[in-house]
């Protein structure tokens, strides 16, 4: 466990990593950990061979674990062990030989534009939680941002004066994107919902989207929420995937 907070310590110090990529980090190496001591007790993740390390792969598969999973696992261990040889803790990597599985790649349909009309005619601000649906639907479409970085955006990041936005994106590098006039609407008419939401439950945050409990939305809470939302107009799978990473190739 030494080297793995060893290696941690570096991408957060050094690499600047955030705090979302250093958990993803820590969850493969600690199961990779974990693995390793039921199979011989006191196995230590530094000495690990290239047959331990396949016989997690194996065994993760095993659970029903997608290929594409375990390759962003195995990722996680070749730069860990990258670390030790940069430490000179190791003289070799036991993953030096390793090659990816192979993964089908998916095909990803855009919404039509049918499709938004619809989505987008349906979605009201007669309420805080409308007006709220309604704007993360149309930051999404209209600044083609994240889903972490609109999760992380706080009410002084949103100037409509100048027009623009700050997000915090990976490696906490920000970046400041336009806003278009259409979005002035739904932006004016969601803080009035929510100051007067908070005012009504007595909570404060600084946080933009907030839950109707006021506290910050999360990962999970935007995925199903977008997922409820689009699932009603369109039969495609995946669909907050879809919609994140195409959005800005679609036009009003």
């Amino acid at each position: 466990m030494d080297a793995i907070q060893k290696f941690l310590d570096y991408l957060e110090i050094e690499k600047n990593y955030s705090s979302n990529t250093l958990q993803a980090y820590k969850n493969d190496l600690v199961g990779f950990d974990e693995y390793l001591n039921k199979i011989e007790a006191n196995k230590s993740i530094v000495k690990a061979s290239y047959s331990s390390c396949r016989g997690w792969l194996v065994a993760l598969s095993q659970q029903g674990l997608e290929n594409r999973s375990i390759n962003r696992k195995v990722s996680s261990l070749r730069s860990f062990y990258s670390f030790l040889l940069k430490i000179r803790e190791i003289e070799k990597s036991p993953l030096s030989q390793h090659k990816p599985i192979k993964v089908k790649k998916n095909v990803r349909v855009p919404f039509s534009k049918e499709e938004m009309k619809r989505v987008f005619d349906s979605l009201t601000i007669d309420s805080f939680s409308d007006a709220r649906d309604r704007l993360l639907i149309e930051l999404f479409y209209a600044t083609g941002m994240r889903r972490a970085e609109l999760i992380n955006l706080h009410l002084e990041d949103i100037d409509l004066s100048q027009m623009t936005v700050n997000v915090l994106g990976k490696r906490n590098k920000e970046r400041r994107i336009p806003l278009l006039n259409s979005l002035v609407m739904p932006i004016e008419a969601y803080l009035k919902y929510r100051k007067d939401h908070l005012a009504h439950i007595k909570q404060e945050s600084t946080y933009l989207i907030i839950t109707d409990s006021g506290n910050p939305v999360y990962a999970d809470w935007v995925y199903k929420r977008v997922n409820q939302i689009f699932k009603t107009f369109s039969q495609k799978k995946s669909v907050v995937r879809i919609f994140c990473d195409i959005v800005l190739l679609l036009i009003f």
